[in-house]
């Protein structure tokens, strides 16, 4: 089976692939819509407006957490992409879709129902922990172990492989996004202070740190409204307070990773002394999340080159060498199987 195209859309950025031409698209999954729910900008255009929106415009996001909003969302997303892949020319468009391995089946089935809605004749889903580990360049289908941890916006997951196939497998409801409520809450509640989506997403890049080696000196002035006097003001914001709303879910992180661990046999557990773990997914970026990780598990860890590209970059692979990775194909659909 030869594949047009791979397709990972996620909480926070949307990318594609396409078969011998590489990584075409990386921009924010945001789409912006009138009143009408008629599609007027998306990615990055989408992105700029987003806490700026004039009347009878709103932006959105096909997922929240891993999980989608609405089908016309997720149908909108993948026409934007065909058309940007200039995909919608071909009689025939086959598409590799990554999709969170704790999805439930309505949810995988709304995914491959929007892709050929949106114009594509068969779709095919490849577990996004599968996808990660391809393109974090590992040997996914080779006999020793790999622990894979995605740190992505939506959700964190931690996966056992070994011969490409799930050993042990973990997944929290949500992803890195829940660090960016928990700064909009806490400037709210304790500094009555009210900043955006786009504001908590910039300190958290800026000042967010896991381990105590790796925290900046620096203050983070954030541009927000005071509460007390309804009008903007400039605030300075402390990599303490980020470091602080970071603990629990990095807490939970490492709960989670110790579970998948614990169910390792013998030889994938003396595998991992050796190889350790990977992280992937933009969050692997945070300063320190390595050191921690590997701290808690007593075993190296590596951050992946380009970690919140592994998806793309492993679908992209998989879009070369068809045959060699088909075992990674999870479900697939037709469009004449649509129900």
């Amino acid at each position: 089976m030869r594949w047009d195209c791979g397709i990972d859309l996620g909480t926070a950025n949307a990318r594609m692939a396409l078969a011998g031409g590489g990584i075409l698209l990386d921009e924010p999954a945001r789409l912006a819509l009138s009143d009408g729910d008629a599609t007027l900008y998306a990615g990055e255009n989408a992105w700029r407006l987003l806490g700026r929106e004039p009347r009878g415009l709103r932006v959105e996001s096909p997922l929240r957490d891993g999980v989608p909003e609405s089908e016309m969302l997720l149908t909108r997303s993948f026409q934007w992409l065909f058309r940007r892949g200039e995909l919608l020319r071909r009689r025939k468009n086959a598409v590799l879709v990554s999709c969170s391995p704790a999805a439930r089946p309505a949810y995988r089935e709304a995914l491959m129902v929007s892709a050929l809605d949106a114009g594509a004749t068969d779709v095919a889903l490849v577990r996004s922990d599968a996808a990660c580990a391809l393109g974090s360049g590992v040997d996914l289908m080779g006999p020793q172990a790999t622990f894979l941890v995605d740190v992505g916006a939506g959700k964190m997951t931690a996966t056992l492989f070994s011969l490409g196939r799930e050993v042990a497998f973990g997944s929290l409801p949500y992803g890195m996004d829940r660090i960016n409520r928990r700064i909009v809450d806490a400037l709210r509640t304790d500094y009555g202070f009210s900043v955006g989506w786009r504001t908590a997403e910039e300190l958290k890049l800026a000042l967010a740190s896991v381990h105590p080696g790796d925290l900046t000196k620096v203050k983070a002035r954030a541009a927000g409204l005071d509460l007390q006097t309804r009008l903007p003001r400039l605030a300075e914001v402390s990599p303490e307070l980020i470091a602080k709303l970071c603990a629990e879910p990095m807490r939970e992180l490492m709960d989670l990773c110790r579970q998948v661990l614990s169910q390792a046999p013998e030889e994938i557990s003396a595998d991992l002394n050796d190889l350790g773990a990977v992280l992937c997914g933009g969050g692997a970026q945070i300063p320190g999340l390595d050191k921690l990780v590997g701290d808690h598990l007593g075993i190296p860890c590596t951050i992946a080159e380009a970690p919140a590209l592994c998806g793309i970059k492993g679908l992209a692979a998989m879009l070369l060498e068809t045959d060699r990775y088909a075992p990674l194909i999870w479900q697939r659909m037709a469009v004449a199987q649509k129900r």
